[in-house]
């Protein structure tokens, strides 16, 4: 935090993510104005900013301009909590539920769904240390997915409209497996994701070796 003293009074203001809170920031945020920013931190109304500089102001808060990502990613919440070093040891469920929760912004929701905690009372450079942390997991998970269980769609099944199994998401997953193991649905959301994606890789590479030793057989004949 950092004081000003003038002839009205004396306040602080922060001016670093450590001195807000996530609920603090949130609040910050919904205010578009800078000036009403700082009248809601300094308690002033107009007449009194209109007394004093607040350009010094202004600049303790610019770090509220700041992209979230460039804080160094953390796993730890407090000296109780911590992150896992990896959530793909979690459940496909989890693994579902945070992509949904990023993809909608909810930091808040992206943390608990990993810790339990509700950090909306934690500083702010630990949360998003934290988001950042399960963020970068993420991405990487989504890039490993998309590299290695990609598949080719033939002309014949784009004809057939393989397309409309698109929009049962995760659940064409959950249940091929639960057919081909003799799991319950609820059974295989609770499955480590690495365990899910090894099945998946697994089906993938079986798919195209079947597709390739298929070609080979009709080729001698």
């Amino acid at each position: 935090m950092i004081t000003f003293k003038t002839k009205l009074k004396t306040f602080s203001v922060p001016n670093s993510w450590l001195d807000l809170t996530f609920k603090e920031y949130l609040e910050l945020t919904n205010i578009e104005s800078p000036i009403e920013q700082v009248k809601k931190l300094t308690s002033l109304n107009d007449f009194e900013l209109a007394t004093i500089d607040i350009e010094p102001i202004l600049n303790a808060l610019s770090f509220l301009k700041d992209e979230i990502d460039t804080i160094e990613p953390n796993d730890y919440i407090n000296e109780f909590k911590t992150i896992p070093i990896d959530i793909g040891e979690h459940s496909f469920e989890k693994k579902i539920n945070v992509v949904d929760a990023i993809a909608n912004n909810d930091i808040i929701e992206t943390i608990k769904i990993y810790s339990d905690v509700d950090v909306s009372e934690h500083n702010c450079f630990d949360v998003f240390g934290n988001f950042n942390f399960i963020t970068n997991q993420v991405k990487e998970i989504l890039t490993k997915e998309s590299e290695l269980l990609k598949s080719s769609v033939t002309y014949e099944q784009q004809l057939a409209g393989v397309d409309e199994f698109d929009k049962l998401g995760h659940f064409n997953t959950i249940d091929n497996i639960a057919q081909k193991y003799n799991y319950t649905h609820a059974e295989v959301e609770q499955l480590p994701y690495n365990l899910v994606f090894l099945i998946l890789l697994k089906s993938n590479i079986s798919a195209k070796f079947e597709e390739r030793y298929a070609k080979v057989i009709q080729n001698k004949k």
